[in-house]
């Protein structure tokens, strides 16, 4: 499946130009001119990273990122700036974005942070499958163990506890009927 990046950037051309580069490289880029539009678009349709320029007018990139981040946590976002200080950085880095780059930049840099941004999802989605299935195999294995209807409910109720961090769980058994 193709990538799906989003270039959030006030400056037109920039947007324009980013998007172009990047798609000429295989992902596939939507640019977008205002914050708000990027954030009915995000509403609306899966982006795989997100690009944003730190100095906007309507809103800034920082802004931008804890909204981005209120609603998705594992989208990785890539701020740039051509105004960029070490104090922005930081806060950009702790509030969670990916990686911070300055303006001008090459292409190329743009686009190994490009990838190790989407390398590093892949990675932490795959790992949330390794760990489902290890979990799923434990409980197969912690199931067949016994032969007990009981214990096997117990096991399934402690099992989806854990799974979903309540504090308490049943499973309802209806008797069938018999006509």
């Amino acid at each position: 499946m193709t990538p799906r990046i989003a270039v959030v950037d006030d400056e037109p051309r920039m947007a324009r130009v980013l998007a172009m580069l990047l798609g000429r490289e295989g992902y596939e880029v939507e640019a977008f001119e205002a914050p708000d539009d990027f954030l009915v678009s995000f509403e609306q349709q899966r982006f795989d990273l997100v690009m944003t320029d730190l100095k906007m007018p309507q809103m800034s990139g920082i802004e931008l990122l804890e909204k981005i981040r209120a609603r998705d946590a594992d989208v990785p976002v890539i701020v740039m700036t051509a105004h960029g200080t070490i104090q922005t950085a930081i806060e950009a880095m702790k509030l969670g974005a990916f990686d911070y780059v300055l303006k001008p930049f090459k292409v190329q840099d743009v686009i190994r942070l490009l990838e190790r941004g989407l390398e590093q999802k892949r990675l932490e989605q795959e790992n949330i499958q390794l760990r489902e299935a290890v979990s799923l195999y434990e409980l197969s294995e912690e199931m067949a163990a016994t032969l007990e209807l009981a214990d096997i409910y117990q096991i399934l109720i402690n099992a989806a506890r854990q799974e979903v961090g309540a504090d308490a769980a049943a499973i309802w058994v209806r008797k069938p009927q018999i006509t």
